[in-house]
Parts: C-alpha cells; sequence; structure tokens
C-alpha cells in the first residue's frame, strides 16, 4: 500500500522531469540554431594588400594579407625584418608575403629575443607599430 503523500510526490517528480526535459530540448534547440549552417555558400574576405594597409580603411587584425614585391626595410634577426609598405626603401630584397595579421605587444617584442628570432642588438628597431604579419610563405625577389 502506498500513503496518499507518496503518491503525491510521485506526481510532483514526474512533472518536474518532463518540466526537464522540456527546458532541456528548448536548450538544446537554441545551440544547434547558433551552428553556421553546413550548406550556406562562405564567402572568403580577399587578403588585404599593402595599399589596403596603408589606407587603413578598416581593422586589420585577424585578416589575411599578400604583399607581392615589397621592399625589405631591415633585417632584424634570422627570423624577423621589417618592409617598406609604400615602397620608400631603395634597393635591397623584395619579398612577397601571404600569412596573417596580428597585433603586436611589448610581451612578443621579448620573447622574439628570447627565442632568437630578433638579435639582441637589433631591438632597438624593431618597429613601433601595433601589428604584425605571421607569414605562412615569403618569396625573396
Amino acid at each position: 500500500m502506498t500513503s496518499k503523500g507518496g503518491a503525491g510526490i510521485g506526481v510532483l517528480l514526474s512533472v518536474v522531469a518532463i518540466v526537464a526535459v522540456g527546458v532541456f530540448m528548448f536548450w538544446l534547440n537554441q545551440r544547434v540554431a547558433e551552428l553556421p549552417d553546413p550548406d550556406a555558400t562562405v564567402v572568403e574576405e580577399a587578403p588585404l594588400t599593402a595599399a589596403d594597409v596603408l589606407a587603413g580603411s578598416g581593422p586589420i587584425i585577424g585578416r589575411r594579407a599578400q604583399f607581392d614585391s615589397i621592399p625589405v626595410a631591415i633585417g632584424l634577426g634570422r627570423a624577423v625584418f621589417s618592409v617598406a609598405l609604400d615602397d620608400s626603401t631603395a634597393g635591397g630584397d623584395r619579398v612577397s608575403v601571404l600569412g596573417q595579421i596580428f597585433s603586436l605587444n611589448d610581451s612578443i617584442r621579448v620573447e622574439w629575443v628570447n627565442q632568437g628570432a630578433v638579435d639582441q642588438g637589433m631591438v632597438v628597431s624593431l618597429p613601433r607599430t601595433s601589428s604584425f604579419l605571421l607569414a605562412d610563405s615569403v618569396e625573396v625577389h
């Protein structure tokens, strides 16, 4: 035999369980709605050019960039060099680079020196810029 109070608790727990499942299904439906449509056509932005960066036409951090045949301003070490986007440097190597633009800060500058990418004596020549291009490919001309 069950007591009348025991039956009431069973009904209450059943209602709570049904409501909990309903809330979970609503939450799950919202998460699925936020996923990108796999059938949607993804339009990728064209990589930035040196002219785009010089024009300052919008945010560049996180964007892909492709600079074709631009002059190397100064080599800073085995893995870092600065370029003259405005073609003001005469003579020397020219490079074509493709990569992504990131924010540049003092911590990154210090790490470049610690890792040996920038020579200790060239630290003072590091440009005081707010971004850098991490190259996927570099072609020297």
